[in-house]
């Protein structure tokens, strides 16, 4: 019974670490599926428009601080993910 406590804190701290690549691999997906939907639909306007009305719904940050984006971030920043639909544009 005196080791729960412990075991409970190690348990915590490990699945917190092991967390971080999880949160890197699932942006790097979303990129992918951002460029895919950009590229199927051709309308980096209508894909600026949905990131700002869902950050402006959701209250979000649209550019958290790099140290808490790497270790909570389950999606890329909105204001990455504008960028990179302007970005799109451009070079389409």
């Amino acid at each position: 019974p005196a080791m729960i406590p412990a075991a409970a804190l190690s348990i915590a701290i490990v699945s917190f670490v092991l967390n971080i690549p999880g949160n890197v691999l699932s942006r790097q997906v979303e990129r992918s599926a951002d460029a895919h939907s950009l590229d199927l639909d051709r309308d980096p306007a209508a894909f600026i428009a949905v990131e700002r009305k869902l950050a402006l719904q959701n209250l979000g940050d649209p550019d958290p601080p790099d140290a808490l984006q790497l270790v909570f971030g389950t999606h890329p920043k909105t204001v990455d993910r504008i960028g990179y639909a302007l970005a799109w544009a451009r070079d389409h």
